[in-house]
């Protein structure tokens, strides 16, 4: 996915809601993955990167300007 474009659309039309993350673990099945337990700290070492990586591109946006 374009997530740069996308955090650049959404500057342009002033968006200021929130962003929402849905981290996957890379298994086969995933709904089995999601409701076990042991796999608790997968997702929040997930959900923790997945959030990390878009502060961090935002902010090189936000240095750059909208465009």
């Amino acid at each position: 996915m374009d997530f740069r474009g996308i955090l650049r659309s959404l500057q342009e039309v002033g968006f200021q809601g929130y962003l929402i993350l849905e981290p996957l673990p890379p298994v086969p099945d995933v709904d089995v993955a999601i409701r076990a337990r042991r796999c608790a700290a997968l997702r929040d070492a997930y959900a923790e990167r997945g959030l990390g990586w878009l502060r961090a591109l935002e902010a090189r946006l936000d240095s750059r300007g909208p465009f």
